[in-house]
């Protein structure tokens, strides 16, 4: 039986094996299809995810490359979305490495969260 720690490490590895570089290229293709489906401008998706507009106008154009911390504020911006959400699985956007990943840091993140007792009272 693999322990909860061999998991995390296993899992945290995939996510160093994704290939970044064709992950970032597919979703600056996708931009704007997927901006559409939302019903968002190219200013809406650089509001939203909190990226400057004039760098997203760059992406976009292909002036500069999109960053990686860039590329997981849209995917996580699409992602609420039905009919985008079924774009980025149909174009491999967000491999089942990635999303391992971001559910152990979940599970990790709510075991770390809980409220802690000290001297009679409740700590976060």
């Amino acid at each position: 039986m693999i322990g909860r720690n061999e998991t995390v490490e296993r899992e945290f590895e995939e996510l160093n094996n994704i290939d970044r570089d064709t992950l970032i290229e597919k979703m600056t293709a996708e931009i704007r299809t997927l901006g559409e489906m939302f019903g968002l401008s190219d200013v809406d998706i650089a509001e939203k995810s909190g990226m400057d507009e004039r760098q997203l106008s760059a992406v976009i154009k292909g002036e500069t490359k999109m960053k990686w911390s860039e590329y997981l504020a849209l995917l996580f911006l699409f992602w609420r979305n039905e009919k985008s959400r079924k774009v980025i699985e149909e174009k491999g956007l967000f491999p089942v490495e990635l999303k391992r990943a971001m559910s152990v840091n979940r599970t990790l993140h709510e075991v770390n969260t809980q409220p802690v007792y000290q001297s009679g009272r409740t700590v976060k």
